[in-house]
């Protein structure tokens, strides 16, 4: 049996790092985010890697 997880979109990553989404689209601009699927046009979202949970959590904490 498969383990289905949800994609990790911007909405499941800010769930899973309890982070704002808004501090997530900054450091996907800033290209420090890896994507499995960039979003192809309007209505598809960008599908973010697993590392990026790593990098999310350490800007944050940085913060702190």
């Amino acid at each position: 049996m498969q383990n289905k997880q949800k994609p990790l979109t911007i909405g499941e990553l800010s769930k899973r790092t309890n982070t704002p989404f808004y501090k997530i689209q900054y450091l996907d601009r800033l290209g420090l985010l890896e994507k499995e699927s960039p979003s192809k046009g309007k209505g598809h979202y960008n599908i973010y890697a697993e590392s990026s949970i790593k990098v999310v959590l350490q800007h944050v904490n940085r913060q702190k």
